[in-house]
């Protein structure tokens, strides 16, 4: 079955941030543990020096960047990044505190060596697509929604959280997550020799064994990272390998259609982004969901994480989308 892409457009109250105050005070709310994850995405509109605290600043790819964060008796509650024009890039919610010499750490945008870009018209199918491929059809429904004063999201919960073993394996890593939280929650079965465990720790060995085994069999990934061109075709002959012939991944460009498959069929898709400041390079993560301000900024909601941290979920600005893959019936 197909389902009609739409091409969308979203409108928002536009407001200044000086004119965008908040009647809750940030000190009064880090220690409940329901409110304080909602409060800082709330709080992205209006950051100022009275509610977030200035942690250090840092230079990448030729472009200054801004960490802010909010905390409280020196307990980490999460994060902002801020660029020269004042836009947010990214933020984290977390009890993990990176530090200034853990860049990749801080958010997906400035992982280091990843995929490699191919010239686009060399091997790469870009489908301009009018119609979505079914994906699979879950067996829970994990789709959850939040709307605030300033913010709303909409994100699959429950999602595999695994943990890049390297520098250069966010691809297979990606795929990992997305192959497991089927293999939990559709009907497909077979995608794995068992069930994988939710999280990375539950079972590190059989997980890093996974993860390289699509490395090494699936992606032919090297330490430069994953090229692009073997992404589709290392995720079809798995599935096919699996005895899924009547499944096939898909690609599709724009962020737009990444929003309208989460909200309609409320799976998670593997996403590529760019890196921030490069044209050449571009990295891999678990797109779990999205996220707009009342400013309008838009956002990627991603699972990704390093082993050592053990963060969790980020949310990446939209700018820096560059493909959606996903699981869908052949036609």
């Amino acid at each position: 079955m197909k389902h009609k892409i739409m091409s969308c457009s979203f409108c928002f109250i536009s407001l200044s941030c000086s004119s965008i105050t908040s009647n809750i005070n940030i000190y009064s709310v880090v220690n409940d543990p329901n409110n304080k994850f909602s409060y800082l995405k709330e709080s992205i509109p209006d950051w100022n020096d009275s509610n977030c605290y200035l942690d250090f600043s840092f230079d990448f790819n030729k472009s200054n960047y801004k960490l802010y964060s909010l905390s409280k008796k020196e307990e980490y509650k999460g994060y902002f990044i801020v660029n020269n024009a004042n836009k947010v890039e990214s933020m984290y919610v977390g009890n993990v505190k990176p530090q200034n010499n853990e860049i990749s750490s801080l958010s997906p945008i400035f992982a280091d060596r990843e995929i490699i870009i191919e010239d686009e018209n060399n091997d790469i199918n870009l489908i301009n697509a009018t119609t979505f491929h079914e994906p699979p059809i879950l067996i829970d429904d994990l789709y959850e929604t939040y709307y605030g004063s300033f913010s709303n999201e909409q994100k699959v919960t429950g999602c595999p959280t695994y943990f890049n073993p390297t520098d250069y394996m966010c691809t297979p890593t990606t795929f990992a997550m997305l192959i497991s939280f089927y293999d939990r929650y559709s009907y497909l079965s077979n995608l794995y020799w068992g069930l994988l465990p939710l999280n990375h720790d539950d079972d590190t060995v059989t997980v890093d064994n996974f993860i390289k085994k699509l490395a090494d069999e699936y992606f032919e990934t090297v330490v430069t990272g994953t090229l692009y061109k073997n992404i589709i075709k290392g995720i079809n002959n798995y599935f096919l390998d699996r005895g899924h012939s009547d499944y096939q991944c898909y690609q599709l460009y724009d962020f737009n259609y990444y929003k309208q498959f989460i909200n309609e069929f409320k799976q998670p898709a593997a996403v590529s982004i760019r890196l921030a400041g490069e044209s050449d390079y571009g990295h891999s993560i678990l797109g779990i969901g999205c996220a707009s301000n009342i400013n309008g900024d838009r956002f990627i909601v991603s699972h990704y994480g390093e082993r050592d941290l053990k963060l969790g979920d980020y949310y990446v600005s939209s700018d820096y989308f560059k493909w959606l893959y996903y699981i869908g019936e052949k036609d």
